[in-house]
């Protein structure tokens, strides 16, 4: 099993995962740890309601696992019942929010869908605080100033985002709309201009699709997959 885990490490693959999961999960049919991690693959492989089940009866069984109020937390955003997604932010706040970002970005969400922005902008300010480099969590910062009309807050948070995920196309729009709506049209016009420079280089980069020897072309080239994005 260890040499499995150590496998999946180098070269995670979720199928392989599920699987030797499950083997485990039939030895040890209430053992925390795998009920948690079966909860989490299903996850991952958006099949929330299963996944909330599995994570709700890994809590009756391991409820010192902290991680696990969070991810329950999760599941409840992903089907929508954001009350129930609030109270396991809650939870997973005070067991390792201490350490970790989810608990207060789980909360941020879960506030926002409330319309309660200024608790969820605090969520998101703690969030950030222990780990800065999360761009998603800088977008949807920027998003919430937006919506309360603080457009430089908002302007130095979509910065950020860009400066983290630079191939994030959309945040480009937004951020020179801001801008423009500062008065800083300068900027905004370096924004486009910069944006069109990285694009361009990353369509440099990206492998051009080629055909076969049956004159097709392959399916799912890397090109297509960021594209996709």
């Amino acid at each position: 099993m260890r040499r499995i885990f150590r496998h999946l490490q180098r070269h995670p693959s979720l199928d392989i995962a599920q699987a030797q999961n499950h083997i485990y999960i039939k030895t040890r049919p209430m053992d925390g740890f795998s009920l948690h991690n079966e909860g989490v693959l299903l996850l991952s492989q958006g099949r929330p309601r299963e996944a909330l089940d599995m994570l709700l009866k890994a809590m009756s069984v391991r409820p010192d696992i902290g991680t696990l109020y969070a991810d329950i937390g999760v599941a409840y955003l992903k089907i929508g019942m954001i009350e129930k997604a609030l109270q396991f932010g809650d939870i997973a706040k005070k067991k390792i929010g201490h350490v970790s970002p989810v608990p207060h970005n789980i909360r941020a969400c879960a506030l926002a869908k409330m319309n309660r922005s200024i608790e969820a902008i605090k969520a998101l300010r703690e969030s950030l605080r222990l780990d800065e480099k999360q761009a998603k969590q800088h977008r949807n910062l920027a998003a919430l100033y937006k919506h309360r009309s603080m457009m430089q807050d908002a302007a130095r948070h979509y910065k950020r985002s860009l400066q983290l995920e630079p191939y994030h196309e959309e945040t480009y729009i937004i951020y020179t709309k801001v801008l423009i709506s500062l008065g800083e049209k300068e900027e905004a016009t370096r924004v486009l201009k910069e944006k069109t420079r990285f694009f361009k280089k990353m369509t440099r980069v990206l492998p051009v699709n080629r055909v076969d020897s049956q004159g097709q072309q392959p399916a799912n080239t890397d090109s297509e997959k960021w594209r996709k994005k």
